[in-house]
């Protein structure tokens, strides 16, 4: 599929709702959850976006939304100029292998009865790319490149400690050799001192495959290596950072309901948050 002009994935005016029911036999919504109200960005191709904000604001939803694991209540997403907003599960298929995403809990996120193999194989097993011995030959290649040894083939996930099963994660997203991946809070639940190799494992496997990530963090800490300015309209998302914003130790400062990261550098303004 060829590449498009312009943005690598545009968002517009993204609202996402979760309904609340009450009732046994019949229910009935008796209210909704605004978990993304409205918003619109662009990331450009071969660039990171940081999405960042406290727990609840809406990121990983938002995040979810884009690789289309939640479908829209209102709004538009165009992924490589295509609009992708009400395709089917068939018409996305073809396009599952552009879109990946990486998620936060490395013990949920992996089967603990498969082996790593058939998990990051699954993929290409999927869309039937190679046969049994090529597959093989792509997954021990990709295990390398994550900093994991072609013997761990075989092994079961309960085998390996947080930081190597993000790992694994990491693998399975480039399984496909995605454009675009979506990297939510992949670090948040690993210790400190494995934070920065999976950060910089990341930043490295993005210049050898090419990938535009969305990063979604709970501080500018972590989203640190984005490379993308902040969104043309953002509502309910506390902020869109960028690297020289994300690299200074920034300081929180509130007026009403709103709150902005002031750097040396200039302020980067969102709107209310949840």
């Amino acid at each position: 599929m060829a590449s498009a002009p312009g943005p690598l994935l545009q968002a517009e005016h993204v609202v996402k709702y979760f309904p609340i029911k009450r009732g046994i036999l019949i229910q009935r919504e008796v209210a909704q959850v605004h978990a993304v109200d409205d918003v619109s960005l662009e990331v450009q191709r071969g660039e990171t976006l940081g999405l960042v904000g406290e727990s609840g604001c809406g990121k990983s939803t938002l995040g979810r939304s884009f690789v289309r694991l939640f479908p829209l209540t209102d709004g538009r997403i165009v992924f490589d100029g295509q609009d992708i907003t009400r395709l089917s599960r068939r018409g996305m298929r073809p396009l599952r292998r552009e879109l990946q995403i990486i998620f936060q809990d490395p013990y949920a996120s992996l089967n603990p009865r498969k082996r790593v193999g058939q998990i990051v194989g699954a993929p290409l097993a999927i869309h039937g790319i190679g046969d049994r011995r090529e597959r093989k030959r792509q997954v021990q290649e990709l295990l390398e490149k994550v900093g994991l040894s072609p013997e761990h083939y075989n092994r079961f996930p309960h085998e390996f400690s947080g930081g190597q099963r993000q790992r694994i994660g990491v693998a399975r997203a480039l399984a496909l050799r995605p454009k675009l991946v979506i990297a939510d809070e992949p670090v948040s639940a690993l210790d400190v001192s494995i934070q920065a190799q999976v950060i910089n494992l990341l930043a490295d496997l993005q210049e050898d495959f090419e990938l535009t990530y969305v990063f979604i963090a709970h501080g500018p800490g972590s989203a640190s290596s984005s490379r993308a300015t902040s969104p043309r309209r953002s509502t309910r998302l506390p902020a869109a950072v960028s690297t020289h914003a994300a690299a200074t130790r920034p300081r929180c400062a509130r007026s009403s309901s709103r709150r902005s990261w002031t750097t040396g550098t200039g302020t980067w303004r969102p709107v209310t948050t949840l």
